[in-house]
Formats: structure tokens, sequence, C-alpha cells
């Protein structure tokens, strides 16, 4: 009768992905950097168009644009939201 080790095979792949996980996340956690531009009446910016346009030409890492609860969208007649590289 043959003695199959399920347990212990499973426990070494277990193993093996966790610690490759961590190292995954903790390298993309380190080299994606990101710029969030509030935006609200106690903000820097008040309109979303103000923060877009504070963008700079080229972009060099992350930016993200967080809408605050403050925010009133009656000073905004259009938001255009164009490409930037």
């Amino acid at each position: 009768m043959k003695t199959f080790y399920f347990f212990k095979a499973s426990r070494n792949n277990f193993i093996i992905s966790a610690v490759l996980f961590f190292v995954l996340f903790f390298l993309s956690s380190n080299l994606i950097s990101q710029t969030v531009i509030k935006v609200g009446n106690s903000q820097s910016f008040t309109s979303v168009s103000e923060a877009f346009n504070s963008l700079p030409g080229t972009l060099t890492n992350a930016y993200m644009i967080e809408i605050e609860s403050d925010y009133n969208s009656a000073g905004e007649s259009q938001i255009r939201v164009l490409s930037r590289t």
C-alpha cells in the first residue's frame, strides 16, 4: 500500500505561495508611487478642472483626483479631461 503525503506537499506549496505573495506585494507597493490630489471646499483645489490643470505636462508617476464630500460642482460648467502622456 502506498502512502500519500498530501498534507506535507500542500504545506510546502502554501509556504512558497505565501512567501511569493508577500515579496510581490512589497515590491509592487514600493515601486508604484501615487499622488492624490483632493478636490473640495476645504482643500487646495476647489474644482476638478483646477486639479487636472495642476498635473505636470509629462507624467512621472500615478495621479488620482479624489473628490471630497465638501466638493461643490455648481462652479464647474463642464469637466473636460484630455489625455496626458
